[in-house]
């Protein structure tokens, strides 16, 4: 699809209109609205945040177990633990059907269609319109927090993910039902941002954050036991990853863009077993100069291996979901480091 225009806008909306029944379509239509006033507010084409606001619950028509079938059938892939919350499941063939079935191209669209239920880290401000804007349009009336989240989504966009994802945990917590990693990954990356916010500006203790149920993720003290600079770290994490011939590495400076990190390390491997292999190697290297991670995630599929280093944070990805998370196109506006030495 080439540029977006109104008619674009008006087709799909015609068409999502004959997948959906009359209730779901209303609250499609409600998402799509508020996006649209988020994108103005958030210097995002409105258009761009329509479309995405009217595809978002495209695959919504299918049942949990058709969905399922539809997924192993075209190859879409589904974690486990997404299985084991089925409801996630329509964003992920829902971006397939945007691409396949409306002709999207869009990656900012697609990947705002797949993260809108669970979030991501690093999500770009397209995909945190999606997200909200889901939560707090006008026909949701559930949550007890949607006052707090819709003053939030129009005057601080990060807080109100956050207060999204920390709302939704204490409710899938407080049932006993199962949350999905990708839920988990995204509580504590914009978690980590609202405590810096609540350590620098408040001097206050931040909200002590919730524990996953699941073998994915570890997590450490808060000890940096080194007389390393941050741009000696860098360079250590650079010669770790390189000694275990992680490809495209990429350095990026987002200290002027996020207070969640001053440098996101960007690397691949082959293979799963590949990755694994590197992220020890990164883990043991650093380990051995007294510096301890605060978290590591993403082990056990090893797809995505995420290590938080506080001022650092290295994303270890196969080569697949690496051109699916796309990070480097997310931080452009970073400045890349393209001679470690420079550091």
């Amino acid at each position: 699809m080439g540029t977006i225009t109104i008619d674009t806008i008006k087709e799909i909306r015609e068409k999502v209109r004959e997948k959906q029944t009359q209730k779901r379509f209303e609250h499609t239509l409600g998402v799509a609205y508020t996006a649209t006033c988020m994108a103005f507010l958030n210097d995002v084409d409105p258009l761009k945040a329509e479309l995405a606001g009217l595809l978002h619950d495209c695959a919504k028509c299918y049942t949990d177990k058709e969905l399922i079938s539809m997924c192993r059938r075209d190859g879409v892939y589904v974690s486990e633990d997404e299985l084991a919350s089925p409801a996630v499941i329509h964003a992920r063939y829902g971006r397939y059907m945007a691409e396949k079935e409306f002709g999207i191209t869009d990656i900012d669209i697609l990947n705002a269609i797949d993260s809108h239920t669970t979030g991501r880290p690093c999500m770009s401000t397209l995909e945190k319109i999606i997200f909200t804007a889901d939560y707090i349009e006008p026909l949701r009336d559930k949550a007890d927090d949607l006052g707090i989240a819709r003053k939030l989504a129009f005057t601080d966009l990060d807080e109100c993910v956050y207060e999204i994802l920390h709302s939704t945990i204490g409710y899938l917590g407080g049932k006993g039902a199962p949350i999905v990693s990708g839920t988990i990954r995204a509580h504590e990356f914009y978690g980590d941002i609202h405590d810096k916010r609540v350590k620098g500006v408040k001097g206050t203790v931040p909200l002590t954050p919730l524990t996953p149920p699941d073998t994915n993720y570890r997590k450490k003290g808060d000890r940096m036991n080194t007389e390393l600079t941050t741009a000696e770290i860098v360079k250590e994490i650079y010669k770790a990853l390189e000694d275990k011939k992680a490809s495209d590495i990429s350095i990026i400076d987002i200290s002027e863009l996020s207070v969640v990190a001053d440098y996101f390390i960007i690397a691949s491997g082959e293979n799963t077993r590949q990755t694994a292999a590197i992220a020890d190697n990164v883990e043991e290297a650093l380990g051995k100069l007294g510096i301890d991670y605060k978290q590591i995630e993403g082990r056990d599929s090893a797809n995505w291996i995420l290590m938080d280093y506080r001022d650092i944070i290295v994303h270890i990805f196969d080569k697949e979901n690496r051109l699916f998370y796309d990070i480097e196109r997310i931080w452009k506006d970073g400045r890349k480091i393209v001679d470690v030495s420079e550091l």
